[in-house]
């Protein structure tokens, strides 16, 4: 049986704890205020059948770090209250699918990481095959709902918005994990 120091239990301990979580607080606050700031700031081009959000650059960050999944779900929910279409739609439909899409992007990325033994830091092919999949989920969203909203063909919707969400979540990953490398959080 092993005995356990008392000591070995105090303060110091649980106070580093609490610091890390408040530091991964703030970093998801933080997050979720610029991803709402940045699609207010672009808002004439940000909402409708054809939208180009520059927030959406932001999300290939959750490949590195997890907890900025909740940044984005809440951060789109706060850049929908402008939404010409603001209801059920933009504030549960929509941060629904960015807990799928970005989920999915941290999952696949770090598993086909893990599995083919990429080191940490190492930039890889399977960043852009994780934030393809939310660019995926979140074109499948948005498609979903206009064609449900303005009776605008699916089919002809996806890949409209497909094409700028690839651009930005894809095209600045590279620039989002190098950045989450960088913060000490």
């Amino acid at each position: 049986m092993t005995q356990i120091d008392v000591d070995d239990i105090g303060e110091p301990n649980s106070q580093m704890k609490i610091f890390a979580d408040s530091k991964e607080a703030a970093l998801t606050a933080i997050m979720a205020a610029l991803y709402a700031v940045l699609t207010w700031v672009v808002a004439p081009i940000a909402y409708g059948p054809l939208q180009f959000r520059v927030s959406e650059g932001l999300k290939g960050s959750v490949i590195k770090k997890k907890v900025l999944i909740i940044s984005f779900i809440i951060g789109n929910a706060l850049s929908n209250i402008f939404s010409p279409q603001a209801g059920i739609w933009e504030f549960v439909w929509m941060p629904f699918w960015n807990l799928i899409g970005g989920g999915a992007c941290y999952l696949l990325a770090n598993k086909l990481i893990y599995i083919f033994r990429y080191k940490d830091g190492e930039y890889n092919l399977f960043y852009f095959v994780g934030s393809f999949v939310y660019a995926l989920c979140i074109a499948f969203a948005v498609a979903f709902m206009l064609a449900f909203l303005f009776a605008i063909p699916f089919w002809l919707l996806f890949p409209l918005l497909l094409l700028p969400e690839s651009i930005l979540i894809v095209g600045l990953t590279p620039v989002m994990t190098r950045v989450m490398n960088e913060i000490e959080w």
